[in-house]
């Protein structure tokens, strides 16, 4: 897998980074499912998904950086050609937002939401923008009220605060339309939670009275 900093990955590293979260997220995709992988980054999540997804499915990667360059590189080499890229931000409204990428400053890019976007809710969604989250869940409201949605997310309170946005916001946003919260540990093991709290990796995911996924 290329990755961004060099012109080859380490394989074993790419395979090992994220383990538990990336087996999560590919547990809650179903073969011919609609994924959204919001923050794509060079494809660590796109590209399980495109497998789990498979040519009946429809996986969507948004991705505004010049890091789009390599993950359109590693779909093609990895046979995933159906994949749809988006060279853009998402966030709450149709336009432009601003973004950050790593420790670079802040940067402006068109942008979408996740609601307008969509004719159906995607069945599963995996975000990952460095502070931008708040916005993206308010740009969703109509597909979390469908509650089929999964959502792995992961949060950035210090860089929530940079856009003005408080992560109980989020909290508010999902209670509304009858989520749960569960931490998702480096083992990929779930445990309830707020996200509210300190940096994370979450699954929001509908209320069952049957608990998490499995």
């Amino acid at each position: 897998m290329l990755t961004a900093e060099t012109e080859l990955g380490d394989i074993s590293y790419n395979e090992n980074y994220e383990r538990g979260p990336r087996s999560v997220f590919t547990s809650l995709i179903a073969s011919g499912d609609t994924v959204a992988d919001v923050g794509a980054s060079t494809g660590l999540y796109t590209l399980p998904a495109a497998s789990a997804a498979g040519p009946e499915g429809e996986v969507v990667a948004f991705e505004p950086s010049d890091r789009v360059e390599t993950l359109a590189r590693n779909l093609e080499v990895n046979g995933y050609e159906d994949v749809r890229i988006e060279n853009c931000a998402v966030s709450d409204s149709a336009g432009e937002t601003e973004f950050i990428e790593r420790k670079e400053p802040r940067q402006r890019s068109r942008s979408v939401s996740l609601d307008e976007y969509f004719e159906r809710p995607p069945d599963v969604v995996k975000i990952d923008v460095e502070g931008h989250e708040v916005s993206i869940l308010h740009g969703m409201r109509e597909t979390l009220a469908q509650r089929i949605t999964d959502v792995l997310c992961e949060t950035h309170p210090e860089k929530c605060a940079v856009f003005g946005d408080d992560l109980t916001d989020i909290d508010d946003i999902l209670s509304e339309f009858g989520y749960e919260v569960y931490a998702v540990s480096d083992d990929g093991e779930l445990t309830p939670t707020t996200a509210s709290g300190d940096k994370q990796r979450c699954l929001f995911t509908p209320a069952s009275d049957t608990g998490p996924p499995e």
